[in-house]
């Protein structure tokens, strides 16, 4: 297998999706009909148990059975009457109105998206109006480019005839297309509820993501904020989460006292260092509710040139605000970053694999050679997690191979986490040979069959690659080299050597040495 320019799978995808689409179109002129998708019929069973309130956004306001599907044509949008239906008209984050679904986590990634139109518009091959009601949507479900098909019928709420879930002002059909889209990927609207932004980002871009928490007592506030600026000047869609996160460092009072939401996403729109000022401007998805303090538009401390500069006049953005930095750090907890870079012509190669499973059961790794300095980022995502009720953890190690094909010394790999998805983040490679290995210990220890995934590499020089079986001794051998490089040392008595790891693994990992000539018994007490 070979890497491939992302811009290169677009046009495939675009293509194949032509002959779908003028197949369907055929077929409607010769019925004199609208498209009505089979595959995800307008009924109650594309919705699922909405009243179940699990995760809903205003739990207990809605029943399935309070749904209708109507197509826009007859929706009751008649506060909207100077407008015709579109699917764009100038998209921006304040056109989003989120419904009674629950996923404020898609719509808040797609808020951060909709900051950058071009990447907004290649999500939809259907860029137009379709009278017959058929739209075609490309997204990232769970690692893998899917180009997804569906008609204009929407679940609306029987009593005002109009949207029930999310929807675009000013009859911009974009927001609840997509919506509708990962929706018939899982199939049903019920699976949609709860998630990240991060879990958003990759599925509207493709692209790379990674999550800094801020709340780390070893935060190295001069390194983010370098990174905070190398983003921003790479044109990385940014977004950042307001509140308590894990750590209730500042009361949630504080900061909706100075304008600021809780629990909610904002996106982040522009860094500055300004002579000894480290500024950042974000943006409340909303529209409305900004920050009210140092930096605020109306704060009474702005240098005049400066002002002029960042707030020039006349030039007023919705919901947008500077604030500075040491005060971005305490009200906020999470920075997401999606790293677009197929305007620098990056590579991806998307690999179906097996993870995990018994250790009977071989899964599967892939080898790479690595023929010049190359820049990369591995990323693991569990297909179905969504639909799943098992949580299984997902991680990836990446090592050098030795000249006999062992596995070596590791080079880089995540954190151990039950999520989605994991991501080595970026990181330089020398020329060699490599193996890189997806992992899932828990499922191991369950003894089931391989979970079914997809490991994504992204880089900066074309890669070339043979998936190989993982047998047990392979994964073995990883998860020792990984606490030779890491673990944390400890001399039992001599000759016994004890190494512990524990940080970014989701669990501990004990390995012991015992170059003496007595046996050594190695007890847990995990209580």
């Amino acid at each position: 297998v070979h890497s491939s320019p992302m811009i290169d799978q677009m046009k495939r995808d675009e293509i194949q999706a032509r002959f779908q689409r003028a197949g369907i179109e055929s077929m409607c002129e010769e019925y004199s009909t609208t498209f009505v998708d089979d595959e995800f019929l307008p009924s109650q069973q594309s919705v699922g148990e909405l009243h179940q309130d699990r995760g809903s956004a205003i739990p207990g306001k809605l029943h399935s059975s309070e749904l209708v599907w109507l197509r826009p044509t007859v929706m009751n949008r008649e506060y909207e009457s100077d407008f015709e239906w579109t699917v764009f008209n100038d998209p921006n984050s304040c056109d989003i109105i989120q419904g009674y679904l629950g996923d404020c986590w898609l719509m808040s990634a797609l808020a951060m998206v909709a900051e950058r139109p071009d990447v907004l518009e290649k999500i939809f091959l259907t860029k137009v109006y379709s009278k017959i009601g058929l739209y075609q949507v490309r997204l990232c479900v769970d690692g893998v480019w899917r180009v997804i098909t569906v008609d204009d019928f929407f679940p609306c709420r029987q009593s005002s005839r109009s949207f029930a879930f999310a929807y675009g002002r000013n009859k911009q059909l974009w927001v609840p297309l997509v919506e509708k889209a990962f929706a018939k990927a899982l199939g049903k609207y019920e699976r949609l509820r709860t998630g990240t932004v991060i879990e958003g980002f990759a599925l509207l871009t493709g692209a790379p993501c990674e999550s800094i928490s801020l709340e780390d007592d070893d935060l190295d506030k001069d390194l983010l904020w370098a990174t905070l600026k190398s983003a921003s000047e790479a044109g990385f869609i940014m977004g950042a989460s307001c509140g308590a996160g894990g750590k209730q460092r500042i009361a949630t009072e504080t900061s909706q006292s100075h304008g600021l939401r809780t629990r909610h996403a904002y996106s982040v729109l522009d860094v500055r260092q300004e002579g000894c000022h480290r500024l950042i401007r974000l943006r409340n998805p909303w529209g409305r509710r900004v920050w009210i303090g140092d930096w605020s538009d109306n704060w009474s401390g702005w240098p005049a040139d400066l002002k002029r500069r960042l707030l020039p006049p006349g030039e007023h953005s919705p919901g947008a605000f500077w604030m500075p930095y040491a005060d971005f750090l305490l009200h906020f907890y999470r920075l997401e970053l999606a790293k677009l870079r197929d305007h620098l012509n990056w590579a991806e190669l998307r690999v179906p694999c097996k993870i995990g499973g018994s250790w009977t059961n071989e899964a599967v790794a892939l080898m790479l050679i690595i023929e010049e300095p190359t820049e990369m980022c591995c990323s693991l995502f569990r297909e179905g997690s969504r639909s799943d009720s098992e949580h299984d953890d997902l991680f990836i190690s990446v090592h050098r191979l030795s000249p006999q094909g062992q596995v070596g010394e590791l080079e880089m790999r995540s954190s151990r986490n039950l999520k989605h998805m994991v991501s080595t983040g970026d990181f330089f490679i020398r020329p060699g040979h490599y193996i890189i290995l997806p992992m899932s210990i828990s499922s191991v220890n369950r003894g089931s069959v391989p979970l079914n995934g997809s490991l994504v590499v992204h880089s900066n020089k074309q890669l070339f690659g043979e998936t190989v079986k993982c047998p047990p001794q392979m994964a073995t051998d990883a998860l020792v080299q990984l606490t030779l490089k890491e673990g944390e040392e400890h001399q039992i008595y001599d000759g016994v050597v004890a190494r512990t790891l524990s940080k970014q693994f989701g669990g501990l990992l004990v390995m012991v040495d015992n170059f003496s000539d007595s046996h050594a018994i190695l007890t847990t007490d995990c209580t």
